[in-house]
């Protein structure tokens, strides 16, 4: 089971989200794309609370730097090959199993980005040689 998230993450998320947003459904739509269409603060897990709070404050995650842009680049390249790029569910969905994380492309690591495109090229490799279908 994962753990919750605390009282002073929830504290703490609210806090920051008034720094960093003006209107409540502005910070529902942010928790939406960057948690997996997450709307409260309080469905988040502890991780996902602690990633939230770093990306609110401006700070890098702990795990090391954010991904690069070029990493960034190829996800985006390799998600338009899928045809994905209409339904960002579905890249939260193969970050999960990459990852085991719950995270969208842009809350990604070096290390975790490394892992999605070697798993997205392998996909697109298996697509084009017709043993997968990439569902």
């Amino acid at each position: 089971m994962r753990a919750r998230i605390s009282k002073d993450q929830i504290r703490a998320m609210q806090t920051l989200r008034h720094k960093v947003f003006g209107t409540d459904e502005e910070y529902r739509e942010w928790l939406a794309n960057n948690f997996g269409g997450k709307r409260s603060t309080r469905d988040l897990s502890h991780a996902e609370a602690r990633e939230g709070i770093a990306l609110l404050a401006g700070n890098k995650p702990q795990d090391g730097p954010w991904l690069s842009r070029k990493q960034a680049w190829l996800i985006d390249k390799m998600e338009n090959e899928l045809c994905w790029q209409d339904n960002p569910q579905r890249m939260v969905g193969f970050i999960r199993r990459q990852t085991g994380l719950n995270k969208t492309k842009e809350m990604l690591t070096v290390r975790e980005a490394s892992k999605v495109i070697t798993g997205l090229k392998k996909l697109i490799k298996e697509t084009e040689n017709g043993l997968s279908t990439g569902n």
